[in-house]
Formats: structure tokens, C-alpha cells, sequence
């Protein structure tokens, strides 16, 4: 008894101190390094074509289903949803600056700008389309007008931190972190997080971590992606599962565009709106 009493002060004690810090065990890497290697990355992989299953917890509701996705690091993106027993039952497309979603059990087709809440309709990811497309291609969305601002270490994972600074054009600053971590053959981005406002307008860093990677020639692919919304855990997140992946297919234009079947009814949405 005495010995489980122990075990037991043992096991509070470790979750009241919280999670261990993993210490950098090599010296810091040069930046240029790290900068050579994302930006091989990202040249590498413009497109996919994967076969995913998908589960999504935003919200508070538990929703999955086999999702196939078209995806171009240009923000062009289209998502089909399946459901057992059901076959498709929705289609979601993007060029970048508008939106189409097809809801087949409602026979309704939304359309309107291509704003992080309308392209989050199906993959409940309420990021912007250049972004989510970089998240699914397995890096980060930073582009060639990024600047690097910062290089550390992060403890919690164990990985290089490149924080890096892009001007949005309105006059804000916006940054991006990317963690990174060596393996045998390469360097691998584990992570991206980026600022945004979660639902209440409150600013904070939403998360991606990148899981069971295995590597293609040169580039390592993750088999699982997790997104997280600012100050909120990745349980509450959404978990994609690649379960087939095609790098680098020609897609065509038009498979980023949907029309309106017959006898749809069709609305026009604005940004926010259910």
C-alpha cells in the first residue's frame, strides 16, 4: 500500500509539473540551412491528389467521412465527400478567390468569395485557401516574400523554430512558424502554426502538427495531419489520414470550378454566413 501511495504522489507530482522540455542535444544549424531545405520542399510538391479519411471535431461535433482532394500550393483546392452506404454526398471547390459547395442531400450549391468560413464548409479548416493547400501539401505557407525574423528551439517538440514575418498588403505584419527536425535523409517539417482569431475574436496561434512521415525520393510526406483552432487542443481539432497520394498530377483548370445542377437551389453567401 505503501508503495502505490508512492506511485500514486509519484504521478501527481509529474502532471502538476507538466510536460518535460526536450533539450537541443547538437548545435543550432545555420539558417540558411533550414531556409535551402523548406524552400526544396516546396518547389518539389506543387500538387496532390489524395485519398484521405477525415474526422473533424470543431464545433463540438463529431463529424467523418472519406474525403478525396485535389489540391495546388496555388490555393486552387476541391474536396469530394463520401459516406458509407451513401456514395458522394458533397463537393467543394476553390480558385483561390471563390467558392463553390454542392450539398447532394439538399440538393443546394452555395457560392461566394473564398474566405477562410466558406472554404471551411467541408474540411472545417477556417484558414485561408493558399494556406490550407500548404498544410495539405505537408509544409508551411510561407511564400518567397516571407522574411525570416527569428531561429530557436522549441522544447515542446523537440524541433528548429523559423518564425518568419509577410506583409498582407493591408499594412500588417503576419507571421508563421515552422518546426523542423533532421532525420537521416533530410530535413523534415513536423509543424506550422500561424496567428489568426479564434471564434470569440481572440487572437492566438492556430496548429499543425505532421505525423508518420515516409519519404518519396527526396521528400518526406506525412500520413497524418492535425489542425488545431487557437487555444484549443488538437481532440477538438481535426485529424486527416492519407490514405492513398498521387505528388505532382496534372490537374485540370476546370476541376477547380463547380456549376449549379438543374434544379439546385442556389444561394449566394457572404463570409460568416451558416
Amino acid at each position: 500500500m505503501k508503495a502505490l501511495l508512492r506511485l500514486s504522489m509519484a504521478c501527481v507530482t509529474l502532471m502538476a509539473c507538466g510536460h518535460a522540455q526536450i533539450k537541443r542535444t547538437t548545435a543550432a544549424p545555420p539558417d540558411d540551412e533550414l531556409l535551402k531545405a523548406l524552400q526544396a520542399r516546396q518547389n518539389a510538391t506543387q500538387s496532390l491528389n489524395l485519398e484521405t479519411r477525415t474526422t473533424s471535431w470543431l464545433g463540438g461535433d463529431r463529424v467523418r467521412a472519406t474525403v478525396l482532394m485535389l489540391v495546388n500550393r496555388q490555393g486552387k483546392l476541391r474536396f469530394e465527400a463520401e459516406v458509407s452506404l451513401k456514395g458522394s454526398v458533397a463537393a467543394l471547390t476553390t480558385d483561390g478567390r471563390a467558392f463553390a459547395l454542392l450539398d447532394m442531400e439538399r440538393n443546394e450549391f452555395k457560392q461566394g468569395p473564398a474566405c477562410p468560413q466558406n472554404v471551411a464548409s467541408l474540411v472545417r479548416i477556417p484558414l485561408a485557401p493558399d494556406e490550407i493547400a500548404a498544410i495539405l501539401l505537408g509544409d508551411a505557407p510561407v511564400g518567397a516574400d516571407a522574411k525570416l525574423v527569428a531561429h530557436d528551439w522549441d522544447g515542446d517538440v523537440g524541433a528548429e523554430r523559423l518564425v518568419f514575418a509577410t506583409n498582407d498588403g493591408q499594412g500588417h505584419t503576419k507571421q508563421t512558424r515552422v518546426l523542423m527536425r533532421k532525420q537521416a535523409k533530410g530535413w523534415v517539417v513536423i509543424g506550422t502554426e500561424g496567428l489568426a482569431s479564434n471564434s470569440r475574436g481572440k487572437q492566438g496561434w492556430w496548429r499543425v502538427r505532421y505525423e508518420e512521415h515516409h519519404w518519396t525520393g527526396a521528400v518526406a510526406f506525412p500520413d497524418v495531419i492535425r489542425f488545431a483552432e487557437p487555444f484549443a487542443s488538437f481532440d477538438d481539432g481535426v485529424e486527416i489520414k492519407v490514405k492513398d497520394r498521387r505528388v505532382n498530377p496534372e490537374i485540370p483548370e476546370e476541376s477547380f470550378h463547380l456549376s449549379p445542377p438543374p434544379d439546385a437551389l442556389v444561394r449566394d453567401v457572404n463570409c460568416g454566413e451558416p
